[in-house]
Order: C-alpha cells, then sequence, then structure tokens
C-alpha cells in the first residue's frame, strides 16, 4: 500500500532511555512533513542541519540534537549518488552561513508499514560521516529521522536512528532506534501544518534539490516558513 500523505509531531512517541535529548525547529519539522506530504506516493530524502552536542566522537552516543533547518533533496525509490554528493555540497555551504553543521538526514519510505529506513538513506548517511572522520580526524556521528505516517490531522511521527560501533573496522554500520526523545518546538501550529498537508498549494509550494534541478527558479534551500501558533 501506498504511503499516506502524513500524521504526529506534537507528542513524538519516543521513549526516552538514555540522557540525549533532540529538538527540532518548527521550520524543520513543516519542511519534513511537506516534502513527505507532496510525495506522498513515494519515499524521499533530505539532509538535517544544526548542532549535535555531547562527544562526536562516540558512535555509542549521539549528545544533545539540535534540529534548526530541513532541506529536501530527492523524492522516488533511490536517489542518484550524484545528486546526493551535489545536494550536500551546497547544503554543507548553505549551513556555514546559517552558522550550523550537518548533523544527517531525513526519510519517508514509499511503503507506509516499512519502518527502517532504506538503503539510500542509511548509505548518505554513513558517507557523512566518513567525512566527518577524515576532516576533523576523529570518528564522525550522524542521525537518520523516519517519518512514520499516521491518519491525519495526525503529522507524522519522527523516529531517531542512529548508528552502532563497529565491531571491527571492516565491518558494516548498523542502524538500531536510539532511543531519544526528539521534541518540536513548542511554538509550532501543528492543527494549522496537518491542515497545509492536504491544501495542494501549501504542499507544492515546497521543492527539493530535484526539482529545482529541472526548474532552476525554485529555492530549496528556503523551504516554507512553519505555521505558528
Amino acid at each position: 500500500c501506498a504511503r499516506h500523505a502524513a500524521a504526529t509531531v506534537g507528542s513524538t512517541g519516543f521513549v526516552g532511555g538514555d540522557e540525549a535529548m533532540g529538538r527540532i525547529s518548527a521550520d524543520a519539522c513543516a519542511a519534513m512533513q511537506l516534502h513527505a506530504a507532496k510525495y506522498a506516493y513515494t519515499g524521499v530524502i533530505g539532509v538535517l542541519l544544526g548542532r549535535a552536542g555531547g562527544d562526536a566522537g562516540d558512535d555509542e552516543v549521539l549528545g544533545d540534537v539540535t534540529i534548526s533547518h530541513a532541506l529536501p533533496i530527492a523524492h522516488g525509490r533511490t536517489a542518484a549518488t550524484a545528486t546526493l554528493t551535489i545536494a550536500l555540497a551546497l547544503a554543507a555551504h548553505h549551513a556555514k552561513s546559517e552558522s550550523a553543521e550537518l548533523v544527517g538526514f531525513y526519510a519517508a519510505n514509499e511503503i507506509a508499514t516499512d519502518l527502517v529506513p532504506g538503503e539510500t538513506v542509511k548509505r548518505a548517511a554513513e558517507k557523512m560521516m566518513d567525512s566527518a572522520r577524515e576532516s576533523a580526524n576523529k570518528r564522525g556521528s550522524a542521525l537518520i529521522v523516519l517519518l512514520e505516517p499516521r491518519e491525519l490531522p495526525q503529522l507524522s511521527a519522527m523516529r531517531v536512528w542512529r548508528q552502532q560501533s563497529r565491531a571491527r573496522e571492516s565491518a558494516r554500520m548498523e542502524w538500531t532506534r536510539a532511543s531519544m526523545e526528539l521534541t518540536p518546538a513548542p511554538n509550532l501550529d501543528a492543527r494549522a501544518l496537518a491542515a497545509q498537508l492536504l491544501d495542494v498549494r501549501a504542499i507544492h509550494a515546497i521543492a527539493d534539490f530535484e526539482d529545482a534541478a529541472c526548474s532552476p527558479q525554485l529555492d530549496w534551500l528556503s523551504p516554507p516558513a512553519a505555521p505558528l501558533q
């Protein structure tokens, strides 16, 4: 079955089992929800900007994470490597102008019951971590926020996934759902955002990198502002 357009933000449903807490701005939350709603018939992927606290060199601990921006990259079952590479380079440049850094990715799967991050977003996050290790000469860290659809007027639940430490250096990275709570900004008007997800004009106002590649007048680096209370 195809993925529904939307679902919950007000309460994320995360079970907090460690000290790591996540926060997401209203604008970042809205960008993810609108992107997933626009392409509800397929999967989407985007990059997350913000700040990651704690010890970034410890793959077991994400530390405090603040997500300030969500930039839509692509839609479809898979995103081409070249598309991700170019988009990430532009996103990294944009992050510096916003005094932020790349902290991970968000994604929504094509199938509503598929609640595990796909290979495309996992490989992209692993590449981001490898780049961080090389540039900073330390072990990098990244997260994946997977949008899980709920029936409207709820928004999509946001489930955080993190990487596990490799048992050995040559082993493939494993991902598990983190026991951290992703808390949206309290000024987000979730009811108004849910209404936007049913508004064709509202969801078509957001563009991802692939859209902008075809129509250069579209600005994928500046998603629409979120409705506030």
